[in-house]
């Protein structure tokens, strides 16, 4: 898989969506994905949906806190988020929201109706 380091400020659209080569996408109701690095209310990096125009829409967006401080804009983290790696249906992510702290975050669109993440701290300190 190629390696990316793509970062919010780069031209790029990523859509996640069910991938067909590896089962069968209910096209009827396929709910497809868009990745943001950053912006929206509150500011984060995030997925969003409109469930195929049936929702306004659907945010989903990380934090962390530590020591009693909340972190969710990544304008503020002290390493922004970048993409490492992108395919049709898998997004991860790499970022530090704070100097001790690193985040690796994956998303997963392993059907139609499914959407899978996962979130890894590693402690730099």
């Amino acid at each position: 898989m190629r390696e990316w380091s793509l970062t919010a400020d780069d031209p790029a659209v990523l859509t996640l969506a069910a991938e067909a080569r590896f089962g069968v996408p209910d096209h009827a109701d396929d709910q497809v994905w868009e990745a943001h690095l950053a912006g929206g209310d509150p500011p984060g990096m995030a997925l969003w949906t409109s469930y195929g125009r049936r929702a306004h829409s659907m945010r989903l967006f990380p934090f962390v806190t530590l020591d009693g401080r909340r972190q969710t804009d990544p304008a503020r983290f002290a390493e922004a988020p970048r993409v490492r790696h992108v395919l049709p249906n898998y997004l991860a992510l790499a970022s530090r929201p704070f100097p001790m702290l690193a985040l690796t975050s994956e998303a997963w669109v392993p059907e139609s109706h499914v959407l899978a993440g996962r979130l890894a701290l590693t402690n730099l300190s």
